[in-house]
């Protein structure tokens, strides 16, 4: 029996590694919160930057006649989502927004909030967490608190650097799971919170996903027979002579500017401050692990350790419809492909709907769905969207 508790203590903290990139050991338990004063995004991104590999983002761009060199996989639709009625009662209880996105017209502030409603559907079953995302006042201990400064690396030679800045507390509460097929007398509600870093959150992961288009178009722009798929790659380490010279000829004819870079760039950090919003609440963290098909092989003989992690973003690049996702007319949204691999293994295969981090949205990146399953298509489906939002003071 001891010995069967220690194969599951110990399978529980490699699968918690993984998901964190930070190579952190858990207690038995497999909770470790974070102490209230501790930056969380500047401790993630100073052990980011320590791993033997670090922090990957793939993005290859695709057109007709181009050659791939692995074809894409099946990615998950987004499909429409509605409250459980047992969670609409808790949260009306709760006094959260279930249906209703206003955007601000002035900067973030202590105040705003997201509500996402997190689904996971397996054989028919469905199980519902409320999240709920609120920006408040910093502590004194925290007002002097500096983010590190933190570079990403192009592959066309460009870098990006982001300063120092002060950071912003994020309260995080979790209501759930709600189910479909039974009452939900046993859903819980967590509450924690993380120090998250505002900039990295407000660079617009649009900004990515605008430029990805970019690459789509100049690929689909040459002859058949001078089709390939082009390429720009963003990492927290410097890529070789070689691979910046092959890239910077390739894209030379875009004309790519230093905003756009920083734009593109902000995918890292901005991704590693939503996932770590994730990572440090229980509930969502659990979410996540239900999905995520990790590599254990590759985990148990490296100790646990993650040395290799890679965002592949992949096509479809699709303009969705703002009003399926509450928005008015003249905000855009877009939507991509992405995979998560670890260890070179794809390990999560993903839509994201994305637009700017306008307040409220800022609490999110501005992701307003993601849609998640295995690479083989087995599990759970797990669907992530911003059901209501409103700004300070409304």
């Amino acid at each position: 029996m001891e010995g069967l508790k220690r194969i599951s203590n110990l399978l529980a903290a490699l699968f918690v590694r993984a998901i964190a990139m930070t190579g952190r050991t858990l207690r038995r338990s497999g909770i470790v919160p974070p102490r209230s004063e501790q930056p969380s995004c500047g401790t993630t991104t100073r052990r980011l930057l320590h791993l033997r590999v670090g922090l990957v983002l793939c993005v290859a761009a695709h057109a007709p006649g181009a050659r791939a060199a692995t074809p894409q996989p099946d990615l998950p639709e987004f499909t429409p989502v509605q409250w459980l009625p047992a969670a609409v009662r808790e949260l009306g209880q709760a006094t959260l927004g279930i249906d209703r996105i206003v955007l601000g017209n002035v900067p973030h502030q202590p105040g705003d909030t997201v509500t996402l409603l997190a689904q996971l559907t397996e054989a028919g079953r469905v199980r519902q967490w409320a999240v709920a995302l609120t920006e408040q006042e910093l502590k004194p201990a925290q007002r002097n608190l500096r983010s590190p400064r933190f570079t990403v690396h192009l592959s066309n030679g460009g870098k990006v650097t982001f300063d120092e800045s002060t950071y912003a507390r994020m309260s995080i509460q979790v209501l759930g799971p709600f189910l479909s097929d039974r009452s939900s007398a046993r859903s819980k509600r967590i509450s924690s919170e993380a120090l998250i870093n505002p900039e990295f959150l407000g660079l617009g992961l649009d900004g990515t996903a605008r430029l990805w288009r970019r690459l789509i178009n100049q690929a689909r722009d040459e002859r058949p027979a001078e089709r390939q798929p082009l390429s720009l790659d963003i990492s927290t380490r410097p890529f070789s002579s070689e691979k910046i010279a092959e890239h910077r000829a390739r894209l030379e004819s875009l004309q790519i500017t230093s905003e756009e870079e920083r734009s593109y760039a902000g995918f890292l950090p901005a991704m590693m401050d939503f996932f770590q919003i994730a990572r440090q609440t229980r509930g969502v963290r659990d979410i996540i692990f239900e999905v995520v098909d990790l590599p254990w092989w590759s985990l148990i003989t490296r100790g646990g350790r993650v040395t290799d992690t890679h965002f592949d973003i992949i096509g479809p690049f699709r303009k969705l419809s703002p009003a399926d996702w509450g928005l008015a007319d003249a905000v855009s949204v877009f939507s991509m492909g992405i995979v998560l691999r670890l260890e070179a293994e794809p390990t999560l295969v993903g839509r994201l709907a994305l637009t700017a981090p306008r307040p409220p949205l800022l609490n999110c990146a501005g992701i307003l769905g993601i849609a998640a399953m295995r690479p083989d298509g087995q599990g759970p489906r797990l669907m992530i969207r911003v059901m209501a939002g409103k700004p300070a003071g409304n």
